[in-house]
């Protein structure tokens, strides 16, 4: 056999094609369910604002684009994998964005009166001004950059590791062991 290496990435449709494979390939696959927006601008509950269709849960790493802005409207809660902020996340009111994964911010977090709670193993936190800000689950909590809490910072039976980065606190820090 001869391998003639060709791929295909299909971003739309979360496909990648390769052919060309000869006997002695092997190939380990994994994959992450995601979602993006497919408008510019919505309702974070507007299920026709993502894709693929649907409202985030906590089995997806929800990307939003530069230039995109999601807004979670008063009165409603989200819940996330991952994220990757290259946008705009505006919480309208003081509602809680639950976290199961990664939050990485490169554009802009409006946190409103809420909350954002990181719940689950080891996380990276990248930057960001939260409101309220609650660390939970197990394992490690790590910072990757600095970050500011305008109001309560807790941390909750986790270890906290700001790996020399610094947090900006403007109201009480609470330290639990469960």
């Amino acid at each position: 056999w001869k391998r003639i290496p060709m791929s295909i990435k299909d971003a739309q449709a979360n496909v990648v094609s390769y052919t060309g494979i000869d006997s002695n390939s092997s190939w380990a696959f994994s994959a992450q369910s995601g979602r993006t927006l497919s408008k510019p601008a919505g309702s974070w509950t507007d299920s026709t604002v993502w894709s693929p269709g649907g409202i985030p849960t906590s089995a997806d790493s929800v990307i939003i684009p530069n230039g995109y802005v999601i807004t979670l409207d008063a009165g409603h809660h989200a819940i996330i994998g991952s994220i990757n902020i290259e946008g705009t996340l505006t919480v309208a009111g003081s509602d809680t964005l639950f976290v199961f994964g990664n939050w990485n911010n490169t554009g802009t977090f409006n946190s409103g009166n809420g909350i954002v709670i990181f719940d689950s193993a080891d996380q990276k936190l990248g930057k960001g001004t939260f409101h309220n800000l609650l660390l939970r689950g197990s394992g490690v909590k790590s910072l990757s950059e600095s970050l500011k809490v305008t109001n309560d910072f807790s941390i909750q039976g986790v270890n906290f590791n700001d790996n020399g980065n610094v947090v900006h606190l403007g109201g009480n820090l609470s330290l639990a062991s469960s």
